[in-house]
């Protein structure tokens, strides 16, 4: 595998890594959300950050099978 290629992997590597973070955050605030109407506003930006996340993972596992990576 040449080096960009490297370097893309390690691009979807730091970009699952975010979004999982972002999760986090929201899932924080969530919690810390004191009526209904701000715990919905987190709960969508949440699932928006879930939905990245699986795309950013299908990339990935469709990239490894470009390459013939396991």
């Amino acid at each position: 595998m040449d080096r960009n290629t490297k370097e893309l992997f390690k691009i979807f590597e730091i970009g699952v890594e975010n979004e999982r973070k972002a999760q986090e955050f929201y899932k924080d605030l969530i919690a810390k959300s004191r009526s209904e109407m701000e715990k919905q506003i987190f709960l969508n930006f949440l699932e928006e950050e879930r939905k990245h996340e699986q795309k950013l993972m299908q990339m990935y596992a469709d990239m490894k099978e470009q390459y013939n990576l396991r």
